[in-house]
C-alpha cells in the first residue's frame, strides 16, 4: 500500500534516492519493508538519524524519528533545489 499521496510523490522519489545510501551490504542492515510503504519510509528516516537498522535492536523512538525527519527535510530541500537548477538547463 502506498502511504504517500500524489502531493508527496517528490518526497517518495527523494526517499528512493536516499535509500541506497542508508542501506548496507549485509542482509541484516537492508530495509526489509516493501518500497513505498510507511514502514519502508520510517526505516530510512530512522537510519538518517543514526539508528542501526538491526531487527535485534529496539525500534526507533520518537526522538530518533524527529531527528531523522529533520535530516530528511534538509536532504529534500537540497534535492528539490538541485532538480530545479538542472531541469531548466535540460530544457534549453
Amino acid at each position: 500500500m502506498n502511504w504517500l499521496t500524489s502531493d508527496s510523490q517528490e518526497e517518495q522519489q527523494c526517499l528512493q534516492v536516499i535509500a541506497p545510501t542508508v542501506s548496507f551490504r549485509t542482509s541484516l542492515q537492508q530495509n526489509p519493508d516493501p518500497v513505498s510503504s510507511l514502514s519502508w519510509a520510517t526505516w530510512i528516516i530512522a537510519r538518517l538519524a543514526g539508528w542501526s537498522g538491526y531487527r535485534s535492536q529496539k525500534p526507533p523512538g520518537i526522538s530518533t524519528l524527529i531527528c531523522g525527519l529533520r535530516q530528511f527535510e534538509y536532504f529534500f530541500q537540497g534535492w528539490k533545489l538541485a532538480l530545479f537548477d538542472i531541469l531548466p538547463s535540460l530544457k534549453a
